[in-house]
């Protein structure tokens, strides 16, 4: 009888078999969502038995080299042909005065020594302009100008301005305020002497502020409006002319 029961006993039966089959297909489809789930875009790649590793694996791999060369590209900008890196350098600006807008008149240069301003326009053939001068200037010169425009105000931010000189100017027009001086530009009366220069404009008021001494040694003033020479009031000014040739 117990030989009879080993002989009939199924070690695995059908029912265990079955079971054991549906629970690994249930163990592989979990396996296959959660790697899927974790990595959408990698999840064709996790099948086999090492499906969590290898996707892992790979997802850090890709994310360290965009990283590496994310670095790389922001750096690049900071690195010199030969491999040397430099901090970035300022920008320096033009020694030149910038150009004026189109349609305006071109300036004349101006250059800087010491407390003077040297003006010289070299007799270019056209008409130029003074420029806007600005800073501690005790002293301006301007010569050699074949025809030379001041507009309103271009000497009104300097500061400690003594004496202006003209010299050699074959045409020059003075606007309206063209050589005006407020009173806080300078304390010190101004003194301003036109040498061999030729007017084709004074305006009104074109010279007007603390004056001390206004001097026309040569040449000719074609249009003089009134009140070309103003002064501060209870301020009197010393006028000199000497051989110039006055129209109107």
């Amino acid at each position: 009888m117990a030989a009879a029961s080993l002989i009939t006993a199924d070690i695995n039966p059908p029912q265990r078999t079955e079971y054991n089959k549906k629970r690994k297909n249930q163990q592989q489809i979990l396996l296959n969502y959660t790697c899927k789930r974790q990595n959408n875009w990698l999840w064709r790649n996790c099948r086999g038995s090492n499906q969590p590793e290898f996707g892992t694996a790979m997802y850090w791999l890709l994310v360290t080299t965009l990283l590496t060369l994310c670095a790389s590209y922001s750096r690049a900008d900071y690195y010199s042909n030969s491999g040397i890196w430099q901090p970035p350098q300022p920008m320096i600006p033009p020694l030149q005065p910038i150009p004026p807008p189109l349609g305006t008149l071109q300036n004349v240069t101006c250059i800087a020594h010491d407390t003077k301003f040297t003006c010289d326009c070299q007799y270019v053939n056209q008409r130029l302009q003074l420029p806007h001068l600005i800073g501690y200037v005790f002293q301006v010169e301007i010569s050699n100008c074949r025809s030379l425009t001041i507009e309103a105000n271009a000497l009104e931010d300097t500061q400690g301005l003594r004496k202006i000189n003209f010299k050699n100017v074959e045409n020059l027009i003075l606007h309206k305020y063209a050589l005006a001086f407020p009173r806080y530009a300078s304390n010190t009366p101004l003194i301003i002497e036109f040498e061999r220069v030729n007017f084709e404009l004074i305006d009104s008021h074109a010279i007007n502020g603390n004056i001390e001494e206004i001097s026309f040694i040569g040449g000719r003033i074609d249009v003089i409006h009134p009140f070309g020479f103003t002064t501060i009031k209870d301020r009197a000014m010393l006028l000199k002319m000497d051989n110039v040739l006055v129209k109107r």
